[in-house]
């Protein structure tokens, strides 16, 4: 099951305001969508936010007892023109954090976006595990997110086909993101090569 949490939430909310930092990031084009979207929603869902926290409380109810009944629970935000001020890869934040405000724990709600989807999709035997032959894709934080889910917010590195990313690549890439976005379009795939290096790897002697 998908509770896509933060789809709700924005669909509620009063205001999409995002901060200049990630608004920047969404191409004109998504951006306009979002605006006639979210003027919908205000006008459709002045009851809707009224009932929010009745809404809430069923849903963390309804969570609980899917949890006790061992359903899977797989994480999604349904980022897109369609859900004003979701940007992906924020949003699945957003949506972690909004599973652990339901009950779930930090551990709970990482398994939701790393193992369960590995499972669901097929690709349990490559993907959403830190093992030796599983794809080496991964955030690497500041901070232990078990104790507190906010701490995937901070991001230190990332790894990504075999690629190193430190702030200062990351950087370099949120640059080009934005300047590309109010082109109207994304940054090419390749332009992670030019900001990122290629971690060394380890001799078979030296890991002896």
């Amino acid at each position: 099951m998908v509770p896509a949490l933060a789809a709700h939430a924005a669909t509620l909310a009063a205001t999409w305001a995002l901060p200049d930092s990630l608004r920047c990031l969404a191409p004109a084009g998504l951006r306009q969508q979002w605006t006639e979207a979210a003027g919908r929603q205000q006008r459709a869902s002045a009851a809707g936010r009224a009932s929010r926290p009745a809404l809430d409380s069923v849903r963390g109810r309804l969570l609980a007892e899917l949890l006790r009944q061992r359903v899977t629970i797989v994480a999604g935000s349904d980022a897109g023109a369609a859900t004003p001020g979701l940007l992906y890869g924020t949003g699945l934040v957003t949506e972690l954090e909004l599973l652990v405000a339901a009950g779930l724990t930090p551990a709970q709600a990482l398994r939701a976006a790393t193992v369960a989807p590995a499972m669901i999709t097929g690709h349990y035997s490559d993907l959403g595990r830190i093992e030796p032959g599983y794809r080496a894709d991964m955030v690497l934080l500041a901070a232990n997110p078990l104790t507190d889910i906010r701490h995937l917010r901070q991001v230190a590195s990332v790894l990504q086909g075999g690629y190193l990313l430190d702030r200062g690549a990351l950087a370099a890439l949120v640059a080009q993101a934005t300047q590309a976005a109010r082109a109207g379009a994304l940054p090419p795939t390749a332009a992670v090569r030019k900001v990122a290096r290629r971690p060394p790897v380890p001799s078979p002697a030296a890991s002896k």
